[in-house]
């Protein structure tokens, strides 16, 4: 037998993974990786060697920081980032940036990785900088 969530459910679902509501979940924290790994569904937190460049932090996603859509008809329930989270390097360095990643903070659990579709990007220069807006999607499809 399949899982069924109807669309309602989905909007409290994903409210709940991403701590949007409430402070009952641990907030996340969102991390740029520099190793050359294409996510995989087996992966841990311990396989994503975060970024190094200077002025570079992982920042943690409280609950404020979540947009919730809710399902409808033929569209998904959505959770994204209220705004942008930008990564700036503020010296002369050489790293490769791979994509990012989702944990939760004061833990071990990884939850969410991307690999950028046309990256890697390379921060070099002092100014260079790496733009993001997480999101995650439950769909019935």
């Amino acid at each position: 037998m399949a899982l069924l969530v109807p669309n309602l459910a989905e909007a409290r679902m994903i409210s709940m993974i991403v701590n949007a509501t409430t402070a009952q979940n641990l907030n996340l924290v969102l991390a740029l990786y520099k190793n050359n790994l294409t996510p995989a569904s087996t992966d841990v937190l311990a396989d994503y060697t975060p970024a190094t460049f200077t002025n570079y932090s992982a920042v943690t996603l409280t609950s404020g920081s979540w947009t919730i859509t809710a399902a409808t008809s033929g569209a998904p329930a959505t959770a994204t980032q209220t705004s942008a989270t930008t990564f700036s390097c503020t010296a002369t360095t050489s790293e490769s940036v791979y994509g990012y990643f989702i944990y939760q903070a004061g833990a071990t659990v990884m939850m969410w990785a991307e690999r950028f579709s046309d990256g890697p990007y390379t921060i070099a220069n002092n100014g260079d900088k790496v733009i993001l807006t997480a999101s995650i999607t439950l769909s019935t499809t």
